[in-house]
Formats: structure tokens, C-alpha cells, sequence
């Protein structure tokens, strides 16, 4: 089997004094062209302490029955976020890309 392996080079380091809710330093990825856009990301229900630690890095709001978080991510935070609501049993309701200058 012959498999070609193509790397962007990047250097991945830990960002001081900031860890997530498990404890595991939060990574900051530096180099390359990392594009990052806007997301309202829509989950059911509110958030107690422990969610609201896992989404600090986000802008939180109740709306109605639903809690919106906010936040500028590149494509693998995005992946992060999606991943942190789904290790924590939480429903996503939805995911909008905003438009530039959208809150």
C-alpha cells in the first residue's frame, strides 16, 4: 500500500493559565492561513456551572428554552465546540456561520 502523507507545518502550544473543564490546557495553533468566521450555535436547554465553564471562551445567552453560544472559531474550534456539547449530553439545535459584523 502506498499512502502519501501531506503536512502544512504548524506549531501547537498551550495557552497560559487557560484549561478547560476536564483540566487539559487549551491549545493555540500557530502558522498557515487558519480562516475563522463567526457561529451562533444553538443547544437545548440552559447551561449550570460545569457547561458554562466548558463554553467560557463563548458568549453565553438564555434564549427562551434554548441557550446561544457565540463565538469566532476556525474550523477545528468549531469541531471542539461541537465535540464538548456532545461529550456533555447536550442537544445541538442549531449551527448558523454569521454573517461578518453579526452578532
Amino acid at each position: 500500500m502506498n499512502v502519501q502523507l501531506h503536512v502544512h507545518l504548524r506549531y501547537i502550544v498551550p495557552v497560559p493559565g487557560v484549561t478547560t473543564v476536564t483540566g487539559f490546557p487549551v491549545m493555540s495553533v500557530h502558522g498557515g492561513d487558519v480562516r475563522t468566521h463567526r457561529y451562533r450555535i444553538t443547544i437545548a436547554g440552559s447551561l449550570g456551572q460545569t457547561g458554562r465553564e466548558a463554553f467560557a471562551d463563548f458568549g453565553i445567552a438564555a434564549n427562551g428554552r434554548d441557550t446561544v453560544l457565540t463565538g469566532t472559531l476556525d474550523q477545528a474550534a468549531l469541531y471542539g465546540a461541537l465535540t464538548r456539547i456532545l461529550s456533555l449530553g447536550l442537544e445541538l439545535v442549531e449551527l448558523s456561520r454569521l454573517a461578518d459584523g453579526t452578532s
